[in-house]
């Protein structure tokens, strides 16, 4: 790391008024909310101001599509595992060619070679932004984090929860700028079955709870598989739609047989039509140990989905419990399943939320919000050296 401060900073040959070039960096464009951050602000920038790029350290991932079709180029690194230290040179090449202004790096792998091919190659102004409560993170984990923390100009969180979390170990504390996520306003759909239901095997009689994100230890799918076994004894029409894979999904499948729950809840993969399906669906549940403020939470907001969520990370800044939908303690099914039935028996709950989460995330975590707070970012660091003052 010693040879990287000595790097001689990128010369830039830009001209007034000629667009400040922006590299998102992340692992790739998977599923997952921090990745859908990546693609819509990447896509939303103005491009009379800002060039962006998207830097993916491993491969483009399902959804990179999404980002070339709005026009931004997408560049795929190919890491080998976690010690392929090429990535840096490769990355550093790229960020030198392209004359990149500003490197904006997500999730832990991005934030650190992002930040240290950024370093190396003397990018006038790093941003990152911290997209979870990581508690998973050890103390190496951490100690990194307060490292790389001074070389970055700018530290982002996607909540108040998230900043509290690294200014209480040490991270960069009174530098930290909450900017939230924001979702564009969905389109007034009429409520109902769409047909891809027919497909996985839902009537239009059913009672529709789902579950979408990756299958992993933090959202604790297995607690939602048991709220659905508990809910089901008390409202038999219930069936249940887990959108999205990951390492859990085997495990998943084999507490289906175990819970007898083979014909009423469907693993339907990874899907591109989400939002479609989101109109289907009687309820979204979100059954996660830790959260940053969650896409996918926001998205079925914006859509009229009633949430039940657990009350962990940014989810309480969201939703007012009752109000813009209903929130319960994590790691606990009868909760859980407690707060699905209280929507799917009242229409009348059920429709107040609707109009309350509709109108809370038109006000406070619009897409347009979300992009306009980051142009702003860029503007005010452009001119900057990159590193904060005494921080050097």
């Amino acid at each position: 790391m010693a040879s990287t401060v000595a790097a001689r900073p990128i010369e830039r040959s830009v001209t007034p008024g000629q667009p400040v070039r922006v590299a998102q960096v992340i692992w790739s464009l998977g599923l997952g909310g921090a990745e859908q951050v990546v693609i819509r602000l990447a896509a939303g920038l103005d491009r009379t101001r800002f060039e962006p790029i998207v830097c993916c350290l491993d491969e483009l991932g399902p959804f990179a599509q999404a980002a070339q079709q709005a026009g931004v180029e997408v560049v795929a690194l190919g890491k080998r595992g976690p010690l392929d230290v090429r990535v840096l040179s490769r990355l550093g090449r790229l960020l030198r060619r392209r004359q990149v202004q500003v490197v904006h790096t997500h999730l832990w792998g991005a934030d650190f070679w992002g930040r240290l091919a950024a370093r190396a190659v003397g990018t006038g102004t790093i941003v990152s932004t911290a997209h979870n409560v990581d508690t998973w993170k050890r103390g190496y984990h951490l100690a990194i984090d307060r490292c790389l923390a001074r070389w970055t100009t700018r530290l982002v969180a996607v909540s108040n929860q998230v900043r509290e979390f690294y200014e209480v170990h040490g991270v960069g504390p009174g530098r930290w700028q909450v900017i939230y996520n924001g979702v564009e306003e969905a389109p007034s759909r009429p409520r109902g079955r769409v047909a891809a239901f027919r497909d996985l095997g839902i009537r239009p009689e059913d009672a529709v709870v789902a579950l979408v994100g990756r299958l992993v230890p933090a959202k604790a799918p297995g607690v939602f598989l048991e709220a659905v076994a508990e809910a089901a004894r008390a409202l038999p029409s219930l069936r249940a739609l887990v959108v999205g894979d990951g390492p859990l999904r085997a495990e998943l499948e084999e507490k289906v047989r175990r819970l007898g729950l083979a014909g009423r809840v469907v693993l339907a993969g990874l899907r591109q039509d989400v939002p479609g399906l989101l109109a289907g669906v009687d309820v979204l549940a979100f059954s996660s140990e830790r959260e940053g403020l969650s896409m996918a939470m926001l998205e079925a907001m914006a859509a009229g989905v009633p949430v039940v969520a657990t009350r962990v990370g940014g989810t309480p800044e969201l939703i007012e419990s009752g109000v813009t939908g209903i929130l319960v303690p994590p790691a606990d099914p009868r909760a859980l399943a407690d707060g699905l039935l209280a929507v799917l028996r009242s229409p009348g709950l059920a429709e107040d939320i609707r109009r309350a989460a509709r109108e809370r995330v038109r006000a406070r975590f619009s897409l347009r919000s979300m992009i306009e707070a980051y142009q702003e970012l860029y503007s005010q660091m452009g001119g900057a050296s990159g590193i904060p003052a005494g921080q050097s």
